[in-house]
């Protein structure tokens, strides 16, 4: 009997030991979720932060990109314009020119004529 007793308080024992351990044990696993918790939260936060400077990096290059692009329609308003002036001025010398020819033409007939005539009123 005192055998039976004795294994008997070595099983009670046991059992009291291995629910003690289950009992520390948890609270452990709840500070290690805790803990992991904290380091993911952590992670995700320097995550957040970095996204964040990236994106206010890109929203400047966007800025500048804008006023590169205004900078370079005003720019071609400008180059637009001084192509159509300048298209007029080459059609208009174009017409010029055209009439210049035109006046020299005539006046080589003119001359033509007159050396003409000079040169069949000599023959008579």
């Amino acid at each position: 009997m005192n055998v039976i007793r004795q294994t008997g308080c070595v099983l009670l024992l046991a059992l009291c030991a291995g629910s003690g351990c289950a009992l520390r044990s948890q609270p452990q696993s709840e500070v290690q979720s805790a803990r992991t918790a904290g380091a993911t939260l952590e992670a995700r936060q320097q995550q957040t932060g970095a996204a964040y400077r990236t994106l206010q990096q890109v929203r400047y290059e966007t800025r500048l990109a804008e006023q590169d692009y205004l900078n370079a329609r005003a720019a071609h308003e400008r180059a637009t314009r001084e192509l159509d002036a300048a298209t007029k001025a080459y059609t208009a010398a174009q017409a010029r020119e055209k009439a210049a020819e035109a006046d020299y033409e005539r006046g080589l007939r003119s001359v033509d004529e007159i050396s003409g005539a000079k040169a069949g009123s000599r023959a008579r």
